[in-house]
């Protein structure tokens, strides 16, 4: 689960470019079931043109079974790299961090720092849907983590019901969910 929510991090700051770190702030509320509630604050819209892109960047990197990397950092530049992620409330917990180095899993060129284990690549984290979802007048997206299929193809929630990526379901999401 947490291998998905840096996927999912990972992908919105593709999408959105790296450029801007600082505008945009990527946060993941509390879970629901099987997945987490999320919102994405310095975009204009979070609509479903955004949550189709962000996806799509997923199932791409997915595709390229990217290695998930752990570092081991002095804990003044993890401090100093979260400022220029823009990922303040980390920046503030580490300056008062007592040990003197960190582990960050690393995507890319994208770090973060995750408290436990995470899968060696992204090649595995291909269950997933990413919905539009309110709360009160808070629009954000869910990130609903799928259980892998059984060998006869079916799982126990919703996979089966979307199993390809495509216009149709993008179709059938907007008549659900909007």
């Amino acid at each position: 689960r947490r291998s998905v929510c840096f996927l999912f991090i990972k992908a919105v700051h593709d999408v959105i470019g790296h450029e801007r770190p600082q505008q945009v702030r990527v946060r993941i509320h509390f879970s629901l079931g099987a997945g987490f509630y999320c919102t994405v604050e310095g975009i204009d819209h979070v609509g479903m043109e955004f949550q189709w892109k962000v996806e799509e960047r997923m199932y791409e990197l997915v595709q390229q079974r990217l290695p998930i990397t752990k570092e081991l950092i002095h804990t003044e530049e993890a401090v100093e790299l979260f400022h220029r992620y823009g990922m303040f409330d980390k920046e503030r917990l580490f300056r008062y961090r007592r040990s003197s180095h960190v582990n960050l899993y690393a995507m890319n060129e994208f770090r973060d720092y995750y408290y436990g284990y995470m899968m060696p690549d992204t090649g595995d984290l291909k269950y997933f849907a990413l919905y539009l979802y309110m709360i009160y007048i808070s629009r954000g997206i869910f990130i609903d983590i799928e259980t892998i299929p059984t060998v006869q193809g079916y799982s126990n929630n919703k996979w089966a019901q979307y199993t390809m990526h495509n216009e149709q379901k993008h179709t059938s999401q907007e008549a659900l969910f909007l």
